[in-house]
């Protein structure tokens, strides 16, 4: 009886073995498909792509850095937007001028010149609550409360093609310090353009 049970066992993987075998193959077949798309796209795309205009010249280009806003308001902050500039200076070796939005949207602004103004750099902020656990190790209290914190700001930026209309990603390298979200943006755009860091 034993005997006859390994027999069967061996005539069902015999039976089974070219279906599984093709099913195998086919499955092999759809991830050397899948793998071979994403290549393709990765040596015609970079992440970058979508971040930074390839058509942006540092040496032609002058870009306009869209001046910063009051929290929860469009009026500038005088004090954010030194900071910006301060920022920018230490970070971009190239010119560069902080303006309103009427003068990156406005037809009678001063750099209409789209072949030296064409691409502004936008700023978002986004303001969320933090939120803190404490741990009471009272008996009566025992457990983990979640209190809400302060609201953070955390500001990021991104390209905006004036000739096009077209606004880009932002950069992903948002931070509550506008230094260190402009430091990294920048870097991010040094290393799309080749330019050596300092």
């Amino acid at each position: 009886m034993l005997q006859r049970f390994r027999l069967q066992k061996k005539d069902f993987k015999m039976k089974n073995q070219p279906s599984t075998l093709i099913t195998i193959l086919l499955i092999f077949a759809c991830l050397l498909g899948v793998q071979s798309r994403s290549l393709a796209i990765g040596h015609s795309i970079t992440m970058t792509d979508t971040i930074i205009p390839a058509g942006f010249n540092p040496e032609k280009h002058v870009l306009l850095f869209l001046e910063m806003p009051k929290k929860n308001s469009t009026k500038k902050s005088e004090g954010i937007t030194k900071k910006l500039d301060k920022a920018v200076k230490k970070n971009w070796p190239y010119k560069y001028e902080i303006v309103s939005q009427d003068e990156i949207s406005g037809a009678n602004s001063k750099y209409t010149d789209t072949s030296i103004y064409r691409y502004a750099i936008l700023n978002s902020l986004s303001s969320y609550r933090g939120m803190r656990e404490s741990h009471d190790p009272r008996p009566s209290q025992r457990g983990v409360y979640t209190q809400s914190t302060a609201s953070v700001t955390s500001i990021d930026f991104c390209f905006y093609d004036r000739v096009t209309q077209e606004k880009y990603e932002y950069s992903g390298k948002h931070s509550s310090f506008i230094g260190m979200t402009i430091s990294a943006f920048m870097k991010m755009i040094k290393k799309d353009k080749n330019i050596p860091d300092k």
